[in-house]
């Protein structure tokens, strides 16, 4: 019998670190159906995500050829210029960002708060508890990196994570940050139509 040869797949790591994302960012490609996965049987893990070289043809751009994508092209064997019609993966989490930074105007203007005093240099405890929870927000939610939700922010790679360090390590939250989460999740439901799906907050 001929054995039967399957395609190579990708881990949701690997994906990641070709593309350099977040492996939250590409959950949240696959869950909304940009990205073909196949979920390794007898788990519930999200972990076991399994993306065929093939899917990532569609992601590589011709135009600037990078070591990872020679290395995906040396895995796929597969060498030929690929179209420009095909999608990016920039175009995608430009995507996210946009839709990050639009729910950020949503949340202050709902929160009373000016959009540029929340992107200020302001450490005022209310200004900054709001910001502190966007930062959570970006990574948790919108699968953003540091970087990407700094940008939004107005803040540094380094300040975004000791920010959303310092909000996930509380062990619960005062009566003003309880208000901004709940600002927060209002927003998100009527934008979305549901909860967080990952954010948790003691509260």
């Amino acid at each position: 019998m001929k054995k039967t040869i399957f395609p190579e797949l990708f881990t949701v790591i690997e994906v990641a670190e070709i593309f350099k994302c977040t492996p939250a960012s590409v959950r949240n490609m696959i869950r909304n159906k940009c990205l073909d996965a196949i979920k390794l049987p007898g788990t519930k893990d999200r972990v076991q995500w399994r993306v065929p070289v093939g899917e990532l043809q569609k992601f590589i751009n011709p135009d600037k050829e990078t070591v990872k994508e020679r290395k995906v092209e040396a895995k796929l064997g597969y060498s030929e210029q690929l179209s420009d019609k095909k999608i990016k993966i920039k175009t995608i989490l430009n995507e996210y960002n946009k839709a990050f930074e639009e729910y950020v105007v949503k949340v202050c203007n709902k929160a009373g708060c000016h959009i540029n005093y929340l992107r200020s240099q302001s450490r005022a405890k209310k200004i900054a508890d709001l910001r502190h929870i966007l930062a959570c927000i970006g990574k948790e939610e919108f699968g953003l990196n540091d970087t990407e939700t700094g940008k939004i922010l107005n803040r540094e790679r380094t300040t975004v994570i000791h920010a959303r360090n310092k909000m996930l390590g509380e062990n619960s939250l005062d009566a003003f940050q309880i208000k901004c989460m709940k600002t927060c999740r209002e927003v998100y439901k009527e934008v979305y139509g549901k909860d967080f799906a990952r954010l948790q907050l003691t509260e």
